[in-house]
């Protein structure tokens, strides 16, 4: 079989998504800091609310239709532990395990897709796109449009997330990310108390305070007991050994990973929590 990293080689073939957790949604109010994460990050996002079902084996102009006649649309922040999704990407090696499932914020206005979307995506949703704005603490921290950087069409995203499975109504689906309004672009990171606002011309405002963390918060050790971890050169031997039995791309980054484990020394304090250390220090 032949390996193929997206992101490398050119776009994905089939549009990406993960499936998220539904009972950890809030509204605006206090939005959870979980125990495995350092680095907290926020993702503003549009997200289509169905009221009809597509079918599992579905055809455009029948999702098309799904979603102008019972659609709807609403604000989201996708809030994401970037420390937790790098190890699970890097680590697992598959998909997003813990770092989207813990809490997801959704606004309260809900507009019908009539008002900001037609087939052929046409509409002020992405032609020219909605104008978005994210604010921690009061200062702008991103600005974007949601008819920015799209990988597929709505209909073919809707398409895909129903083959073979069906959508149901009630379910939503999250748009990705508005360019320019995630902490990872624009290298800015949470920290517990700050008061992030999101905000998307035509479906309102959405605003919620980041929780205090768990104590002793490190996602890299999280229940593991520090007598049995793996030392440093056991993984720098294993990672030399893969090396050697794979395609020359994938040995560049296993020889990488080895030396990274002999002579990084870990991430450090992330920047948010530093930032809560500092305000304590100066108090």
């Amino acid at each position: 079989k032949s390996i193929r990293p997206p992101r490398l080689v050119g776009p994905a073939r089939k549009p990406p998504f993960y499936v998220g957790n539904p009972f950890t949604f809030v509204g605006g109010g206090e939005a959870r800091w979980p125990s495995h994460c350092a680095w907290l990050d926020y993702e503003l996002e549009v997200a289509l609310l169905l009221g009809g079902s597509v079918d599992a084996v579905p055809t455009l102009p029948d999702v098309e239709t799904t979603i102008a006649r019972h659609g709807a649309f609403v604000l989201i922040n996708d809030f994401s532990a970037r420390d937790t999704q790098a190890d699970e990407l890097c680590s697992v090696s598959f998909g997003f395990v813990k770092s989207k499932s813990f809490c997801t914020a959704m606004a309260a206005e809900v507009v019908t897709a009539d008002e900001l979307w037609a087939p052929g995506d046409k509409g002020p949703l992405f032609e020219p796109g909605l104008a978005c704005s994210v604010e921690v603490n009061g200062a702008t921290w991103g600005e974007g449009t949601t008819g920015d950087a799209r990988v597929c069409s709505l209909a073919e995203y809707v398409r895909f997330a129903a083959l073979d499975e069906g959508l149901f109504p009630g379910e939503l689906l999250g748009l990705g990310t508005v360019p320019n309004c995630a902490g990872v672009e624009t290298g800015r990171w949470l920290a517990p108390g700050d008061r992030v606002t999101v905000a998307c011309e035509a479906l309102g405002r959405l605003t919620n305070t980041i929780a205090a963390p768990p104590p002793g918060v490190n996602f890299k050790y999280y229940g593991e007991d520090p007598t049995t971890r793996v030392s440093r050169l056991k993984t720098a031997t294993k990672l030399f050994a893969m090396a050697l039995f794979v395609p020359p791309f994938s040995a560049i980054a296993f020889l990488s990973g080895a030396v990274a484990a002999l002579v990084w020394p870990g991430p450090g304090t992330s920047p948010g929590l530093k930032r809560i250390a500092q305000a304590k220090k100066s108090q």
